[in-house]
């Protein structure tokens, strides 16, 4: 049996990119609940459970007509609130004839579902991340699917102490493996600094231009239920103190939304405050990301199949492992406060 993380529900978990909404109804499963997202008339989106309540027949395969969505099998019509409007035969379906409806927001470029008791929704606690979307800052975004827990996601970024390795063809430096680490945890968040030295150039760095030794400041901050955020700062190496005056600023959105187990859809943004112009270096960022995640994925899901195959096989956890592990306490806080 699978080692599968139970996630708490009342709160916001990304359900696609802005870009991925357009015309026509987009079908995705979340937190093991088939969703049909589409837009109504004027742009705003919907988010409805999937499944018509005739025959199952998914709706993100019928169509938008105005405000409502048809299914594709015998054509009965539901509203933007999962009410069936319109069924063959009769003038007035019955109550019973509807699907649930999810609270769904758009912002900064994603759009964020609620799964849980609606007394409890906050729009305010949507994360926050302007630079996906300012004139300040250049991004690159997308999505994957991972055969992978959410979680493993979250332990892949909370501790990168796996860049010097997995990523020795991307963004790894060898010299990157006894950095200096701070962690702070409060009720809702976990944030560490991982400074390291005089770092030789990774291969994805030189082609952004930083072709000399740096050094390196990177924050991981983990939002649950299951966000990460990686704030980067890298400066030419300097032999006292860090010195970050100059320096390259990235910030790495990670919005990593549970599928059914064992599956989660990965959606990420990478942006910067240099050379925001620079259409050329963003075109060279998109196509580095590719080889970066298809590392990342290669390993999660070969951790993912290993815990299937033996699920009772020890782990033990060393220094690193602190992010993660203080991420997963707030985690199941929030899954006992639940229950």
């Amino acid at each position: 049996m699978s080692r599968v993380t139970p996630y708490p529900r009342n709160i916001w978990y990304c359900a696609a990119t802005s870009a991925e909404l357009g015309d026509q109804p987009l079908g995705r499963t979340l937190l093991g609940n088939p969703i049909v997202l589409y837009r109504r008339e004027d742009g705003t989106a919907v988010a409805l459970d999937d499944a018509c309540v005739h025959r199952r027949a998914p709706l993100h395969k019928g169509q938008v007509e105005g405000d409502n969505i048809r299914c594709p099998y015998h054509g009965l019509l539901f509203n933007d609130a999962g009410q069936c409007i319109w069924m063959p035969g009769k003038e007035q379906p019955p109550r019973a004839a509807r699907v649930s409806s999810y609270p769904i927001v758009e912002r900064h470029g994603w759009l964020w579902i609620w799964p849980g008791a609606p007394d409890r929704m906050d729009p305010d606690a949507i994360i926050d991340c302007p630079p996906c979307t300012s004139p300040d800052w250049a991004a690159v975004s997308g999505m994957m699917t991972m055969d992978a827990d959410a979680m493993l996601l979250v332990d892949n970024l909370m501790d990168l102490s796996h860049v010097a390795f997995v990523h020795r063809e991307t963004i790894g430096s060898e010299e990157d493996k006894d950095p200096e680490l701070d962690w702070e945890r409060t009720d809702n968040r976990v944030s560490g600094t991982r400074m390291a030295r005089n770092l030789s150039p990774a291969p994805v760095y030189e082609s952004m231009g930083l072709t000399g030794r740096t050094d390196q400041v990177k924050v991981m901050t983990f939002l649950p239920a299951t966000n990460v955020i990686v704030d980067i700062k890298i400066a030419a190496a300097s032999p006292g103190a860090f010195d970050m005056e100059g320096a390259a600023h990235q910030i790495i959105y990670n919005f990593m939304t549970p599928a059914e187990p064992g599956r989660c859809h990965y959606f990420f943004a990478a942006t910067r405050n240099f050379r925001i112009d620079d259409e050329e270096l963003t075109a060279t960022i998109s196509r580095n990301n590719i080889p970066l995640l298809i590392e990342d994925k290669a390993i999660i899901e070969s951790v993912q199949g290993m815990m299937d195959a033996v699920p009772e096989s020890p782990m033990v956890s060393f220094a690193g492992d602190t992010g993660s592990v203080l991420s997963r306490r707030i985690v199941e806080h929030m899954l006992r406060e639940e229950a």
